[in-house]
């Protein structure tokens, strides 16, 4: 991955101009790869809830860097914290969506802050027209593929919980028959008795 990132590097059209971006897309080469490897690990050794949270936060923080590093919230990494909101959705649970949510809201909030004081530095992530429609179609791209897998993964469980539904529906209409034949069989019972 880190060998397709570095032959890719001179084509991607968000490399920043400014000074000092360097040392920021080396360690974004060095730390992704070394990061997604360590989790794959983690991830066959069956931490899969750890996992599912570093990925979610890893996401929720490479969105805040790319904010911040983009021109805060005018950027269009701004739409990439719905892909981490629906990650938290989809791979953990809902009250852990509605945490990143409110953790992206506080986020934003600081960013608002911090624009307003001139506390964000200039951007040095997608500064012309072209990176910043690249960002904005990779992030509509990844959040397409979220709701896509999960609702593919989601649709055979549905059918499935149809199938068995209505499988329930039919044995609950046999088991009502059945009792009411009982009860006819034993009224007959007691009135043969009876007499």
């Amino acid at each position: 991955l880190l060998v397709i990132v570095l032959l890719l590097e001179p084509v991607i059209p968000f490399v920043p101009k400014p000074g000092g971006s360097e040392l920021f897309l080396l360690f974004s080469a060095l730390f992704a790869p070394t990061l997604m490897t360590v989790l794959l690990g983690l991830l066959h050794r069956g931490y899969v809830r750890l996992v599912a949270w570093a990925f979610v936060l890893t996401q929720w923080l490479s969105s805040t860097i790319q904010v911040v590093a983009s021109g805060g919230l005018d950027s269009p990494a701004m739409g990439a914290f719905v892909a981490s909101i629906l990650l938290a959705g989809f791979l953990i649970g809902n009250r852990t969506a509605l945490l990143i949510a409110g953790l992206t809201v506080l986020n934003t909030l600081l960013i608002l802050f911090a624009d307003q004081h001139q506390l964000i530095p200039p951007p040095i992530l997608f500064t012309s027209h072209l990176a910043k429609f690249s960002m904005l179609a990779s992030t509509l791209v990844v959040t397409a593929a979220i709701v896509s897998l999960t609702s593919r993964s989601l649709n055979p469980a549905l059918r499935r919980a149809r199938t068995y539904a209505s499988d329930l529906e039919k044995d609950q209409a046999t088991l009502k028959q059945t009792i009411q034949e009982l009860r006819q069989a034993r009224d007959s019972i007691q009135q043969l008795s009876e007499t």
